[in-house]
């Protein structure tokens, strides 16, 4: 009998559990508007060791001395990330955006916003990244990076097999 009970006690503990887990994980999504609201940078293609990244927008032309994260980031950070809409998308901000045949989203700087076929697109660049990536549409984008706590996203690689 003594058996039962605990077995039944543990059953009804992890059923509370998952509900609260998709709880959580809808009142996330519902304010954050993206399914994963929580990203770990993977690369340090935003960390910044100098000046180059400031000196690089600057000959661009580009003063970004109001942007954010300032002092960049790097592996193991984690972001909170927002969805937004385009408007909400300008010169400075940081996204996060996946392309088809990519697996894994990429973290980069928006530096510049070319008109395509009537559509927006983003020209975006890691800090330390040498040079821009290509455009990347607003289809691609799964959010706006809002905030940054570092070196909390180190679990989250680990699960990852990062």
């Amino acid at each position: 009998m003594r058996g039962l009970k605990l077995a039944r006690d543990i059953a009804v503990t992890v059923a509370i559990l998952i509900v609260f887990y998709f709880a959580i994980l809808g009142i996330l999504w519902l304010t954050f508007g993206v399914s994963t609201p929580f990203m770990a940078v993977r690369s340090n293609s935003m960390k910044h060791t100098d000046n180059s990244w400031r000196e690089y927008l600057l000959s661009k032309g580009i003063d970004p001395s109001s942007f954010p994260f300032q002092d960049g980031f790097e592996r193991g950070d984690l972001l909170i990330v927002r969805k937004v809409p385009q408007s909400e998308i300008s010169v400075g901000d940081v996204i996060i955006y996946k392309r088809s045949y990519q697996e894994i989203p990429i973290v980069h700087r928006v530096i510049g916003m070319v008109k395509k076929n009537d559509e927006v697109w983003y020209v975006t660049k890691g800090d330390a990244n040498s040079g821009p990536d290509n455009p990347v549409a607003f289809s691609e984008v799964v959010g706006k990076a809002i905030f940054m706590i570092p070196k909390i996203g180190y679990p989250f690689l680990w699960v990852a097999g990062e």
